[in-house]
């Protein structure tokens, strides 16, 4: 062998373990801006708006999980779980309903949450409605009762409509 062809064997080496120490990063998460965990913040979004506004702030202490980890949000709303699953998800406590998803994408960029205030939430006393045997079919004269039915259920303002049994009139010829 001769000095050409060694080093020509050298420079294939240290290409290939450029090569490498190039792209083992990028497959572990580490280049390429790929963060290596979950972050995010919850916000008190004061105005329902469902993006962060100036004076918002963030709320500690709200559950939040990647559906294997579960981490609460530190003082300043920030929190971070370890980059796993395919979702990011919050609990909210009882002072607040969502302002934007309860839960995201981990491909999306945005992985913050919104809180609204929800004074009415927190209490302890609600009303729900159940309604049962609806029957739907294509009839129009039982379309408008259940058209009527739901006018009177949201003038109810219920937490919560728990449907049982009999949604359709006949299930196996329904289209």
């Amino acid at each position: 062998m001769n000095n050409q062809e060694g080093g020509g064997v050298k420079r294939g080496a240290v290409a290939w373990i450029a090569s490498a120490l190039l792209t083992v990063p990028l497959i572990l998460g580490l280049a390429c801006n790929v963060p290596a965990r979950f972050e995010g913040t919850v916000f008190e979004d004061r105005n329902g708006n469902g993006i962060r506004d100036d004076g918002e702030p963030g709320i500690p202490e709200i559950l939040v999980s990647n559906g294997m980890t579960v981490t609460v949000t530190d003082e300043t709303g920030a929190y971070y779980l370890p980059k796993n699953g395919h979702f990011v998800f919050i609990t909210p406590s009882s002072e607040y309903k969502p302002s934007t998803p309860w839960y995201r994408d981990t491909q999306e960029h945005d992985l913050d949450f919104g809180l609204a205030p929800s004074p009415q939430k927190a209490s302890t006393e609600f009303v729900f409605v159940q309604i049962t045997d609806i029957h739907l079919d294509t009839a129009v004269e039982h379309l408008s009762l259940f058209e009527q039915t739901i006018e009177e259920v949201n003038e109810i303002d219920p937490a919560f409509v728990i449907a049982t049994g009999d949604l359709v009139s006949s299930g196996d010829t329904a289209t």
